[in-house]
């Protein structure tokens, strides 16, 4: 399963038209969930994250390194 946690709100029509293109290109072989939760209760969250060893992060920040699609699918098929 890819678990998607989103900082911010999920109204305005870019958001939505971004995730349901998301949705298209994971749904296969993925399960996806997205979860919407407001950006400082976000950065409260992962600070207190129990991550195991069996979870791949990968947040997703305007202030992060830029990566092509084909990296991005390679990262995930690295750790699916």
């Amino acid at each position: 399963m890819i678990r998607i946690i989103c900082g911010g709100k999920k109204n305005a029509s870019w958001c939505e038209e971004v995730c349901a293109e998301y949705m298209k290109r994971l749904r296969k072989p993925f399960d996806v969930k997205w979860e919407f939760i407001d950006e400082d209760k976000l950065m409260q969250q992962l600070a207190k994250w129990p991550f195991s060893g069996r979870e791949y992060v990968i947040c997703c920040d305007e202030r992060g390194e830029n990566i092509s699609s084909d990296e991005y699918s390679q990262r995930l098929k690295r750790h699916s």
